[in-house]
């Protein structure tokens, strides 16, 4: 199953749980793009960089995050 199956605008993924959301690699912290987005302490963090960009992606916003080079 995808990682971020379920996610929506509204809705986090299906695979989120209050011990865990799926685009915070597994940690109990909400990083929904639409809800909560990354807390600074894990912007550097690249796992949680790869799946919030995916999710930005399936959500079609914009990933502010993204550091362009």
């Amino acid at each position: 199953m995808n990682k971020l199956a379920g996610l929506t605008k509204v809705d986090c993924a299906i695979g989120c749980t209050a011990e865990g959301c799926v685009i915070a690699d597994g940690r109990p912290h909400c990083m929904h793009p639409c809800k909560s987005g990354v807390p600074f302490s894990f912007k550097e963090d690249p796992a949680i960089q790869k799946i919030y960009a995916d999710a930005c992606t399936v959500l079609g916003v914009q990933n502010k995050h993204l550091v362009e080079q």
